[in-house]
C-alpha cells in the first residue's frame, strides 16, 4: 500500500515537473518590467513596439532605451493614479485635432504612425498625466538670481548674436557660357527679375533667396569658401561671377544685421527657462527614482534576448511576488 502511494506520488511529481519544464522551455512569456501588480511581458511588448517606434528600425540598445522609457511612464501613471490625477478629455480632443482638420486627415496621419485613434488618445492622456505629476512634484522649485548670473558669466558665447545676411543668388555650372553671357552687366535693380527667368535644374543651374541666414547655415546650403566670401561681399551690389569648384555664383546682399553680445538683462528670461527646465527635470528624475522600490518597480531588459528557459528561472521570484 505504502509502495503504491509512493509510486503515485512520485509519478505526480514527475508529471508536474515535466509539465513545468515543458512550459518553461516552450510557452513561458518573459517578464520585461513590472510596476506594482502591472507587468509587461514580451508578447505584449512585441505588439506595442511598432507604434512606439513609429515603424522605424532600431538597434538593440535603442529598444532597451525605449523599454526603459515605457516602464518609467508606467511608474509615472501609477503615482498619478495614487494622487488622483486624470487627463482633461477636452485637452485630449484638442491635441487629437492637431493631427488634421477632418477625421479623414487624422485617419491618414494615424495610419502613417501605425496607430489607431484610441492609441493616440491614450498617449495624450499619458502625457498630460505625466506633465501634471511633474508640475506638482516640482512646484516649490526656484531658480535664484545668483544661479542665473553665474550661468550668464560662464556661457556668454551662448548669448552672442552673430551677423545675419539676406542673400539672393544664382548658381550655375562653371562651363555654362550662356548663363555667364546673360548675367554680364546685370544691375542690382534687375538682378531678381533676370535670375528668375532661368530654368531651374536641380543638378545644375538654380537660384535661391535666404533671409537673415548665418554664415554657418549658408555654408551648409552652399560651401564654406563661398559662404565666407558672401559674408564679406558689399551690400546692394551684384557680385560675380565667383567660382567655387565646379560652380559659379552671382549674388546680391539685400540686408545685414549687426552682431551683438546680449546683456544679462536681455538674456535673463531665456536663462531662467533653461535653468528651470534643467532643475525641474533633475528634481523630478530624483523623485521618480525614489518611488521605484515602494512601487515594486523592476526592469528586465535582458529578457528581450533571453531564451524562454533562462527567462523563466530568472523571473521566478518576481512571478511568485506577483502571484502572492
Amino acid at each position: 500500500m505504502k509502495k503504491r502511494i509512493w509510486l503515485a506520488t512520485s509519478g505526480l511529481v514527475i508529471l508536474i515537473s515535466g509539465s513545468l519544464l515543458l512550459f518553461a522551455g516552450l510557452l513561458y512569456n518573459p517578464l520585461l518590467f513590472v510596476v506594482d501588480e502591472q507587468a509587461m511581458r514580451k508578447t505584449e511588448w512585441e505588439a506595442l513596439r511598432p507604434a512606439l517606434s513609429a515603424g522605424l528600425s532600431y538597434s538593440r540598445e535603442e529598444e532597451q532605451s525605449l523599454l526603459e522609457r515605457r516602464s518609467l511612464e508606467e511608474l509615472v501613471l501609477y503615482k498619478g493614479r495614487e494622487l488622483g490625477i486624470t487627463a482633461d478629455e477636452a485637452a485630449v480632443t484638442k491635441q487629437l485635432e492637431q493631427l488634421g482638420a477632418t477625421s479623414a486627415d487624422r485617419a491618414a496621419a494615424l495610419k502613417e504612425l501605425q496607430m489607431t485613434e484610441e492609441d493616440a488618445k491614450s498617449n495624450y492622456r499619458r502625457a498630460l498625466i505625466g506633465f501634471e505629476l511633474k508640475k506638482r512634484m516640482t512646484q516649490e522649485m526656484q531658480v535664484s538670481e545668483e544661479e542665473m548670473t553665474a550661468y550668464y558669466n560662464e556661457n556668454k558665447e551662448l548669448f552672442y548674436v552673430p551677423e545675419f545676411r539676406t542673400i539672393r543668388y544664382l548658381r550655375a555650372k562653371a562651363d555654362d557660357a550662356a548663363t555667364v553671357s546673360r548675367m554680364n552687366g546685370v544691375t542690382a535693380k534687375d538682378f531678381q527679375t533676370v535670375i528668375e527667368q532661368f530654368q531651374v535644374d536641380p543638378n545644375g543651374r538654380m537660384y535661391a533667396w535666404e533671409e537673415l541666414t548665418s554664415q554657418q547655415v549658408f555654408a551648409q546650403n552652399t560651401s564654406e569658401p563661398f559662404s565666407a566670401f558672401a559674408f564679406q561681399a558689399p551690400q546692394g551690389q551684384v557680385t560675380g561671377p565667383v567660382q567655387d569648384g565646379d560652380w559659379i555664383y552671382w549674388l546680391i546682399i539685400e540686408d545685414i544685421t549687426t552682431p551683438k553680445q546680449q546683456t544679462y538683462q536681455e538674456s535673463r528670461q531665456k536663462i531662467y527657462s533653461l535653468l528651470y527646465q534643467d532643475k525641474q527635470t533633475n528634481q523630478f528624475r530624483s523623485w521618480l527614482e525614489a518611488q521605484k522600490e515602494p512601487a515594486g518597480y523592476g526592469l528586465y531588459p535582458e529578457n528581450l534576448t533571453a531564451s524562454r528557459w533562462d527567462a523563466f528561472w530568472q523571473d521566478l521570484p518576481h512571478n511568485v511576488r506577483l502571484l502572492f
